[in-house]
């Protein structure tokens, strides 16, 4: 792996590219597959547990898709764990930009994070 690309910025960056391929399958398989766990900088172990939090979103959301979510406090969590997955992965905020409709977010699913894998 090339020093200038972090673990976890590769992670976040497999998992973006996973998001957006709209294939739950292969974004589960990305969030089962195991993670960097040899001895890393303070800041890159403070990146990875950011990155682990947002699998654990991914997750959670990946465990309501199908049921009623009225609040749509899942898809909030979603967007604002996107858009740190993004951040993380050191994409460009184009992304800021998009406007959620009234009584919030509902279909997040139509919103791609695109980000080059490097």
């Amino acid at each position: 792996m090339q020093s200038s690309l972090t673990y976890s910025r590769h992670r976040a960056r497999v998992l973006l590219a996973a998001w957006n391929s709209a294939d739950l399958s292969r974004l589960e398989a990305v969030l089962d597959s195991p993670t960097h766990s040899g001895a890393l900088s303070f800041e890159e172990e403070e990146r990875m547990e950011m990155v682990a939090e947002v699998e654990c979103s991914l997750r959670h959301w990946l465990d309501r898709t199908g049921t009623s979510n009225p609040s749509g406090r899942t898809d909030v969590a979603l967007f604002a764990a996107l858009k740190l997955l993004r951040h993380l992965a050191g994409c460009a905020t184009s992304a800021s930009s998009y406007k959620a409709p009234k009584g919030g977010i509902q279909v997040i699913s139509d919103f791609s994070f695109d980000c080059a894998l490097r």
